[in-house]
């Protein structure tokens, strides 16, 4: 079964694809750094998908937190 937000973080790596091209055109430590968040939160919703308990909270919340930080990007 697929999971929405996997999904939805699958599709804001697709479109943010371009947009980040053109920030590494004037800052790539920054496009790199906003590349791996992007991967952070696709990686860790499909860790925590996978969890129970506590464990799958954290990875949920690491997710966040990794999406949180595009928002300064």
């Amino acid at each position: 079964m697929r999971f929405l937000a996997y999904d939805l973080a699958l599709d804001l790596i697709r479109n943010l694809r371009e947009p980040l091209a053109a920030i590494r055109r004037h800052d790539a430590a920054l496009a790199k750094q906003a590349r791996d968040a992007l991967n952070s939160v696709a990686m860790n919703i499909t860790e925590g998908s996978g969890r129970n308990g506590g464990d799958r909270q954290q990875f949920f919340a690491i997710a966040f937190d990794s999406l949180r930080e595009l928002g300064c990007a």
